[in-house]
């Protein structure tokens, strides 16, 4: 992803879209549109950092349940694929690059599951021009830290379609179409609907769901940062999900 697309997709997403909305209604003075806008504005600003609200969009998207061995002894995997998710860079208590919060969560769970069904794990995820990949950082805390079998990285991908079309290029030749998926429960499935148009057959196996807390109480109904970025990656899951359904319709047609 270059810088453009990252910060097209800032002005995209909130804040950064109602904040744009906003300015747009200051620039219109005091006509009618410009006024609307930043009504628009705030009050989706507002809406969105309520934590009764986040919490629900976010849940709305972890549509698939977690998986069971059960499950997974009936599949068969050959492999599990864990998605990239982020890195920590430059830190000194690691003495240098390390995966981040978001990623090692993902790479907990595979490694679990990898201790449960002695099958090889296979992360995926690149990184910008001179960086270390997500997925060599990641090999070496699932090697290191959690003793897990790794014996391939995909290390081009920059976006959920490259990690599935690249480690299909990686892998399908060798023999491996049944994969576990790992990836956080919002995340998944989009991440399923684009390895399975890759060619993959695939258990998906969500991690970290974030279900609301059954009883509202007052604090939910109080504006805060961490509800506004719950609320920011559940639209941008539902936009991702349009763009790739968007790109599978046009490349049928062409």
């Amino acid at each position: 992803m270059t810088e453009l697309q990252i910060a097209l997709k800032g002005l995209l997403l909130p804040p950064g879209i109602l904040i744009l909305l906003a300015l747009i209604g200051l620039m219109k003075g005091r006509a009618v549109l410009g006024k609307l806008l930043i009504v628009f504005a705030l009050a989706a600003m507002w809406v969105l950092s309520l934590p009764y609200f986040a919490d629900r969009l976010l849940a709305a998207q972890e549509t698939i349940p977690p998986v069971t061995m059960e499950r997974i002894a009936a599949f068969h995997p050959q492999a599990i694929v864990v998605l990239g998710g982020g890195t920590y860079r430059g830190d000194t208590e690691y003495g240098g690059d390390t995966v981040g919060d978001s990623l090692l969560a993902r790479l907990r769970y595979a490694a679990w599951l990898a201790a449960r069904t002695e099958l090889p794990v296979i992360p995926t995820g690149g990184s910008e021009a001179g960086k270390i990949e997500e997925a060599v950082l990641a090999r070496a805390v699932l090697q290191q830290e959690f003793g897990a079998k790794v014996p391939l990285i995909e290390k081009r991908s920059r976006t959920t379609w490259q990690n599935a079309h690249f480690t299909a290029e990686l892998i399908q030749p060798q023999g491996m179409h049944r994969i576990l998926l790992v990836t956080h429960s919002w995340h998944m499935p989009r991440a399923v609907t684009v390895f399975r148009r890759a060619g993959f057959e695939v258990l998906p196996a969500p991690t970290l769901f974030d279900w609301p807390a059954p009883e509202t109480r007052l604090r939910h109904w109080i504006p805060d940062a961490g509800a506004l970025e719950k609320s920011r990656i559940a639209l941008h899951e539902i936009l991702g999900r349009a763009f790739y359904d968007l790109r599978a319709w046009r490349n049928t047609l062409f």
